[in-house]
């Protein structure tokens, strides 16, 4: 009997809450209507709406002048020209290691060649080498990018 009593107290507190929010969300609606409040911002905005034509016959006559300039740099600073170093360091590495990479699959699989050791051929070691190289390089550049967050 005790847990119905629990039960019907949460729906009747569930209930009352409906109401009070209903009745705060029309109060809410209807104590700032939507001209009253754009009277305000446009009251709060005049005193830069006044001097506004004055700007704009400042930039006419500058631009008329012939004084207007506009400066933009992309890589302005010494930290924009580190950045560019290392992301062009980094390309060039990536693109050295993925050239060894396929040269060194082509040298592995081409047949024949000079021997180099009675065993293995100048292609065959040649071939592992540019494996070896590739991987060095590849690995070079995913420690970098590990080792600064990803970016």
């Amino acid at each position: 009997m005790a847990a119905r009593t629990d039960q019907w107290r949460r729906v009747e507190g569930l209930e009352e809450s409906r109401r009070v929010a209903g009745r705060l969300t029309q109060e809410s609606m209807a104590a700032t209507p939507v001209e009253q409040v754009a009277t305000d911002e446009l009251l709060r905005q005049l005193p830069v709406l006044r001097r506004l034509p004055r700007r704009l016959d400042q930039l006419a006559a500058t631009v008329e002048g012939g004084r207007l300039s506009v400066h933009v740099s992309l890589f302005e600073g010494e930290r924009d020209h580190r950045f560019l170093a290392m992301l062009v360091g980094r390309v060039l590495l990536a693109f050295a290691g993925a050239a060894f990479g396929v040269t060194a699959v082509l040298l592995l699989g081409t047949p024949g060649g000079p021997s180099f050791t009675p065993a293995i051929s100048l292609h065959r070691a040649l071939g592992y080498t540019g494996l070896f190289v590739s991987a060095v390089l590849t690995l070079r550049v995913v420690v970098a990018v590990a080792r600064e967050g990803g970016g």
